[in-house]
């Protein structure tokens, strides 16, 4: 299972990810959509640990 709880991520003056929570059960596909810089690359790297 995935858990993340209230993150938030910002460069300078900009939020990139702000106060994200979900939950991804074990098994199951989740999507994440958006424009393009919406943060979307952002939020799987925070996940990953990588940002």
């Amino acid at each position: 299972m995935i858990e993340i709880e209230g993150i938030t991520k910002r460069y300078d003056a900009t939020t990139v990810v702000d106060d994200v929570s979900m939950v991804i059960e074990p098994r199951t596909i989740a999507v994440i959509v958006g424009t393009s810089g919406s943060g979307k690359t952002t939020l799987l790297r925070m996940i990953n640990r990588l940002v």
